[in-house]
């Protein structure tokens, strides 16, 4: 991905506050009807994380942190999670042992892939569209999600130039059915960085087969709304997910380089003629300083882990003896990581999400809180009541060959009814819209129906392609 200039962040902030100008109130589309169409996925808490080449900052009026490359709260809560890809908290250093250390793979001497800095931790709250749920659920392959999708510069890449037909569904592009925008999920099997519970993301943007440059206004105010407002829940029909940042850590105090005042950072580290990590080429480790050591062991990774949970945790408290990077300013407002006991114990049961978990016990596992089936009554599993049976949810079908792709005979919300242009989490309140006091379709999204948001100016596609310039990160 490219990286943020000074210069392009400043542009962005402006047109961005313009696009937040121009909202128009959503008009509401009358409410699905048909079997299945009562039902609703129950929202999951979850933790995520992602390796970052920028800080967070704190909002004051917001009470929460937003991404330094945003002017303020409202663009910046929009912008974060658009079009990207995330990792579970325990695979959260997969993405830099495996990609971003190596200096035998280094592009530009003595500076990390993408300038990785720190590790940031996101409080995800998630709904799927039933008609996303009808689609996978057969599979099984990972319960309540989609499935994987990588994202570069917001657009799908899996498959090249091309977009892949899953990403194709979210809007139910080039006559494929439309089943809403959903969050994928994949186990992360890297060989150079085995992590156990390690797992990859994808939370999509409102166009998601096109780059942030190309995602006009047009396109999003046709399209499915994917992030919900800050204090929205997500249902899955409105909207998909809404998250919190809750703090992050600096990398170079993590692996030890900020250790005794010796170096301030991992350029200067470098400079000083030291190596983080260097394999032959082949993959097999030369060198590395002491925290990486063992990078294909998985107790070894395990432990890094623990390390780094240990590391933030400290942060939390007040007692870090390694921080040099966080100001204590805005560590006093990082919140602690729930821990999964607590998460799975506020989360749903899985049965009343997972079709797989209607007819066997389940539990919900780590801070990514997957459900994954019981082989027998081991702690946490909870069997679905005797009487329980999993709704019938309608899968959306294409529209009929030569007919406007915006006109589908199956839409988002699993129900099966004929739908012009109300598709499920229909408009769009990504990357420039709403705030949390703005008044805007995020905050007056509390009917069953999908509301249509609308408004965005052509400010919306200069604030998306000099975005489009800034990604800098997984």
């Amino acid at each position: 991905m490219q990286l943020y200039s000074p210069a392009l962040v400043a542009a962005l902030a402006a047109s961005s506050l313009a696009v937040v100008s121009c909202q128009t109130t959503p008009a509401p589309t009358p409410a699905a009807a048909a079997n299945g169409a009562t039902y609703k996925m129950t929202p999951v808490r979850v933790i995520h994380a992602r390796i970052q080449n920028d800080a967070p900052k704190w909002d004051e009026e917001a009470k929460q942190l937003y991404t330094s490359y945003a002017k303020n709260f409202t663009q910046g809560y929009q912008m974060a999670l658009d079009g990207v890809n995330t990792a579970s908290v325990e695979g959260a250093l997969v993405y830099m042992q495996s990609e971003g250390i190596d200096v035998t793979h280094q592009s530009t001497k003595c500076e990390r892939k993408n300038k990785m800095a720190y590790v940031v931790f996101y409080d995800v709250t998630f709904a799927q569209p039933n008609a996303t749920l009808a689609q996978y659920q057969e599979a099984g392959e990972h319960l309540e999600y989609g499935p994987y999708l990588s994202f570069d510069g917001g657009k799908c890449t899996e498959a090249g130039d091309e977009s892949p037909k899953d990403c194709l569904m979210m809007n139910g592009e080039k006559n494929t059915a439309d089943i809403g925008p959903f969050v994928g999920m994949k186990t992360d099997d890297d060989p150079r960085a085995p992590y156990p519970d390690a797992l990859w993301f994808s939370l999509p943007s409102s166009c998601p087969t096109m780059g942030w440059k190309d995602q006009k206004a047009d396109c999003r105010a046709k399209s499915h709304r994917v992030i919900c407002g800050p204090d929205e829940t997500p249902d899955g029909v409105n909207c998909i997910f809404k998250y919190k940042i809750l703090g992050y850590l600096g990398l170079d105090d993590l692996v030890g380089i900020t250790a005794e005042g010796k170096y301030q950072d991992y350029k200067e580290f470098c400079e000083a003629g030291n190596i983080e990590f260097k394999t032959d080429g082949s993959g097999a480790l030369t060198e590395s300083i002491e925290f990486w050591k063992d990078p294909k062991d998985k107790d070894a990774n395990k432990k890094r882990a623990e390390k780094m949970l240990e590391a933030y945790d400290d942060l939390v408290q007040g007692k870090s003896t390694i921080n040099t990077v966080v100001p204590k300013e805005i560590a006093a407002h990082f919140e602690a990581l729930p821990k999964p006991e607590t998460l799975a114990e506020a989360n749903p049961p899985c049965y009343k999400n997972a079709f797989q978990c209607a007819t066997k016990s389940c539990k919900r596992t780590g801070y990514s809180q997957m459900c994954v089936t019981c082989s027998d009554e081991s702690s946490g599993c909870t069997a679905p009541p005797s009487e329980y049976t999993f709704p019938t949810l309608a899968k959306a079908v294409a529209p009929v060959t030569g007919s406007s792709s915006s006109a589908q005979s199956g839409r988002g919300d699993g129900s099966g009814a004929s739908a012009k242009s109300d598709k499920v989490a229909s408009g769009n309140s990504d990357k420039d819209t709403p705030s949390k006091k703005s008044g805007s379709s995020a905050g007056n999204a509390k009917s069953n129906a999908a509301p249509m948001t609308r408004g965005y100016a052509s400010a919306a596609a200069v604030a998306l392609a000099l975005f489009a310039s800034l990604a800098g990160s997984m």
